[in-house]
């Protein structure tokens, strides 16, 4: 009988090139390598350890180079994690780019992952933030409040008895419906398949990425055509073309147009060319994935601990809209929910990395150390958990940050602030240029929420995240239950 030995010999080949490329990184990096054992003649343990252990992987490096710089083998690459007082040293550091990183990390060369390629280099989206949308919150308010009330009466009802309902699926389609509003007009925020699309494609291209990225980099070009989530994406992009360029067309870019995004990008574009159907869903997908995760795991936690905290919201919430009305200053004086917002990113933010950068050219830090070209970096966020920096660190303490602000940390309390202790929302001039809007936004939806209805978990569920390698993840599992009440005034 003829033996085939063919799976035999890729394997051993497999192992070998496995091999020499762990022994090229370990010698090119000149960081430990801290999740691959010696002898180990593959990658995939060390991916094990990564995806199931990631967070001690964290803990061990820091503790291994005596919090310097170290390497893991993550599920898709190599990186290079910085202690958290590196987030100051690289926080406005040309050579450390995040367009670079997202660019190679989100396969925005790859098609339909577009709003991840030419668009996000140009600082397009950016601009828009920076001069149309964060300066004119106020303008907002209103589209954002009687939006937010239609989408809860047709996601969450009106019935006085309690209910059941997919919490997180509902949140996603409230936020694309608010976010809609603002970005595209009345017209498209009302367009079922339009909402539709911004959900499934935000979805769709975060989990696409992580998929292909597991594959060499010349391997994904081939895969992308084989993969579900990534046919899905381009699926999405060719629909998103199908409801916008119509639109687009009865718009000449000659005159002016309504007081939207479409509108904003024109303005701003200057000599910078670029796609608007793939502007606007870029714009969707940043607004919606993060968002989206904070009120979801916001929420949970005030409907974990509702009894002890409830009544103390709405009073705020009460005195801030009656004194100033449910605009940017009234927005401001909803400072305990602005606190629970901030104390839930604390703990359980998207990520326990954040700043994730592409090193440009070698770079030399003020403190001697050398971070490689061509190294993927990220700042590990283990501060924002450490009893070194919050007392009570691994305690939810809705109260932290509004006690805070009245012990004189005004500046450095508030949710918006992107300080070195809390780098939620990044560090210095790459911070989040949305989180201004996304501020405003959530305590506008909270109110209503929190105003309007009763939460509560079903038969003593309880809300949590499940960590999968330094992703940080709701947990959609626990079953929540919603009714009807009257608000005590009108929003």
């Amino acid at each position: 009988m003829k033996m085939d030995f063919t799976p035999l010999i890729v394997s051993v080949l497999l192992a070998v090139v496995s091999s020499i490329v762990i022994s090229y990184w370990q010698s090119w990096t000149k960081f430990p390598l801290i999740n691959v054992k010696k002898g180990e003649w593959s990658w995939s343990a060390a991916r094990k350890r990564f995806m199931t252990n990631a967070a001690e992987l964290l803990h061990e490096g820091l503790k291994q180079t005596n919090n310097g710089p170290f390497c893991i083998i993550t599920d898709r690459k190599l990186m290079t994690y910085l202690p958290p007082h590196y987030a100051e040293l690289i926080k406005n550091d040309r050579r450390f780019s995040f367009t670079e990183y997202a660019h190679r990390d989100m396969m925005g060369y790859l098609p339909g992952f577009d709003p991840f390629g030419s668009l996000l280099k140009s600082a397009l989206a950016i601009d828009v933030v920076q001069k149309r949308i964060s300066p004119n919150l106020d303008r907002f308010s209103d589209m954002i409040s009687s939006t937010t009330a239609t989408a809860l009466a047709e996601n969450w009802g009106d019935s006085p008895d309690f209910h059941q309902l997919h919490l997180q699926m509902t949140i996603l389609a409230m936020v694309s419906r608010v976010t809609a509003r603002v970005f595209v007009g009345e017209e498209l925020s009302s367009n079922p398949d339009w909402l539709r699309l911004n959900v499934t494609y935000t979805v769709d291209a975060f989990m696409g990425a992580k998929e292909l990225g597991r594959y060499p980099w010349g391997v994904r070009h081939v895969m992308q055509w084989f993969n579900p989530r990534a046919t899905r994406v381009r699926q999405s992009m060719r629909e998103a073309y199908k409801i916008l360029v119509p639109i687009l067309e009865k718009r000449p870019a000659s005159q002016p147009g309504p007081d939207d995004a479409i509108e904003w990008n024109r303005q701003l574009a200057g000599s910078r060319k670029y796609d608007e159907v793939v502007a606007q869903v870029g714009l969707a997908l940043a607004a919606i994935h993060t968002t989206g995760d904070l009120l979801f795991k916001s929420l949970s936690k005030i409907a974990e601990h509702w009894d002890d905290i409830i009544t103390p919201l709405r009073e705020e919430i009460i005195s801030a809209v009656s004194t100033h009305g449910l605009n940017k200053t009234g927005v401001y004086h909803m400072q305990l929910l602005d606190s629970i917002l901030k104390e839930t990113q604390r703990l359980d933010g998207v990520a326990l990395t954040i700043m994730n950068r592409y090193v440009i050219e070698d770079a030399t830090l003020p403190n001697g150390v050398t971070i490689p070209k061509g190294s993927q970096c990220s700042v590990i966020t283990e501060m924002m958990r450490s009893e070194e920096t919050y007392a009570e660190a691994k305690r939810w303490d809705p109260y932290r940050f509004y006690n805070l602000r009245r012990a004189g940390q005004e500046q450095k309390a508030q949710l918006v602030s992107a300080t070195a202790e809390h780098i939620a929302f990044g560090l210095g001039k790459h911070a989040c240029p949305g989180r201004f809007f996304a501020a405003h936004e959530l305590k506008i939806m909270l109110a209503h929420i929190l105003l309007k209805y009763d939460v509560g978990f079903v038969d003593g569920d309880k809300s949590g995240v499940r960590v999968v390698g330094t992703d940080v993840f709701a947990d959609n599992t626990p079953r929540v239950q919603v009714r009807r009440r009257k608000e005590e005034i009108k929003l």
